[in-house]
């Protein structure tokens, strides 16, 4: 065949695969992308695949949103001395946690698989329980399950360990005198409790082993965004990364009246912050004995807060926001923002947020003496990014203009009357975004 036919026969073809694009309809982009999330929810040939793949299927959703498994006391004990508050002896998992994880509900070969892959434990501090105490044990995956605590913790391997971040917990036993569990002088805080001491530096000679297992440390810090009570604890509340330092004016310090509460948990964190941090770079505990969080065995820390428990693909997050700073963005406006609402039939805050790819949450200020307040997001990670770059570069320029004025007054220039009052302590605000 020569060139030249070989030529026509192309645009023959060429003709022809044009003409046939002619009546296809095309669908708009953004109405396929829209028809592209849904049908990535949704997959109906489930049941076909092999049974080696769906098994794979049921372990890796079972890994993917680990639960918060609360320890509760309880006075329903040892039946015959009963509960003492004096002790730290009989404790038990919530009933709330004892539910089944929500993947073994779906079906009867999701439980079974469950079954088989999670640990069937028991947390319970006593074994001699009564009749009306319900079941024991509990299923626990090591991989991603959290325990949290508030006082005590069990003799027992378990990777993840989770305690209410409150001025109480910074010494677990003892604080100032000897402990007589521990038998060390000077009280126990919870870093030493968590390592555990060696028998060579106990008073009685025994070896306490700590938290065995150890990988992952979580201080719950309060935060006004989504206030899951400890109380309440079930499979639907998860953690997020804490961006708050504590309640300001929650509670108060029954053996120091007159501290500020705020200034207490704020002082408590930097606290827990700086031993962790002299922990990690010294590689030792000087009371303990024997170092044995070494290499690989060092746990990492966090702190955190409450939240429910993330959808597929969502993310809770927060941002700590200068009280001031969120009172001159969205309500020291002029006349028309003021009657913003009565014109448009919402306020400027909801017309700002309405904008935004994902939720956000803005609690109301119930603690007036409060300097921060939080703002809270939830949706994709890069909807949540995208709405926190709004925030920090709208509060930015306010900041730089608020430097230059207050430096003005420095150096002696005419003083400006709107910075007057303003403390030069919220310069530092930047550092808390």
């Amino acid at each position: 065949m020569s060139p030249s036919t070989i030529f026509q026969y192309f645009q023959c073809f060429y003709k022809n695969l044009l003409t046939s694009f002619e009546d296809v309809e095309v669908v708009p982009q953004h109405s396929r992308t829209k028809l592209d999330d849904q049908n990535a929810k949704i997959f109906n040939r489930f049941k076909d695949l092999p049974f080696e793949i769906r098994v794979q299927i049921w372990r890796e959703a079972l890994d993917q949103n680990g639960r918060l498994i609360e320890l509760e006391r309880t006075d329903q004990g040892n039946p015959v001395w009963g509960w003492s508050r004096d002790t730290c002896e009989f404790w038990r998992v919530s009933p709330r946690c004892g539910a089944l994880p929500a993947v073994m509900q779906a079906c009867a070969e999701a439980l079974n698989e469950g079954k088989r892959y999670l640990e069937y434990r028991c947390f319970d501090s006593d074994n001699k329980r009564l009749p009306s105490d319900g079941p024991f044990e509990i299923y626990f995956n090591p991989r991603v399950d959290t325990i949290f605590f508030e006082r005590e913790r069990p003799e027992v391997h378990i990777p993840r360990v989770a305690f209410l971040c409150t001025p109480r917990m910074l010494y677990c036993c003892g604080h100032m005198r000897m402990s007589p569990l521990y038998g060390i002088d000077g009280g126990v805080n919870l870093i030493e409790a968590l390592h555990g001491f060696s028998e060579d530096v106990t008073q009685h000679n025994f070896r306490y082993g700590g938290c065995t297992g150890l990988k992952e440390v979580h201080f719950i810090v309060k935060s006004k965004l989504w206030p899951e009570a400890t109380a309440s604890i079930d499979q639907g509340v998860g953690l997020r990364p804490a961006t708050a330092r504590g309640y300001t004016m929650e509670e108060s310090l029954g053996n120091e009246p007159d501290m500020v509460p705020s200034k207490a948990e704020w002082r408590m964190k930097d606290k827990l912050e700086s031993r962790i941090a002299r922990v990690i770079s010294d590689q030792s505990l000087p009371r303990v004995g024997e170092f044995r969080w070494t290499g690989e065995k060092m746990p990492s820390f966090h702190f955190s807060s409450l939240c429910p428990a993330p959808k597929f693909g969502e993310v809770y997050d927060g941002l700590n926001v200068d009280n001031w700073d969120f009172w001159n963005l969205f309500e020291m406006n002029d006349d028309f923002m003021e009657n913003h609402k009565a014109r448009f039939g919402c306020t400027y805050l909801e017309l700002v947020i309405s904008t935004f790819g994902c939720e956000v949450l803005v609690p109301p200020n119930v603690n007036h003496g409060s300097r921060m307040r939080e703002i809270g997001f939830c949706g994709s990670r890069a909807d949540v990014e995208e709405a926190k770059d709004w925030f920090k570069d709208m509060l930015e320029p306010k900041l730089m203009s608020l430097a230059s004025r207050i430096l003005s007054q420095i150096l002696g220039l005419q003083p400006d009357r709107r910075t007057a009052g303003v403390r030069p302590s919220r310069l530092n605000r930047l550092a808390i975004l």
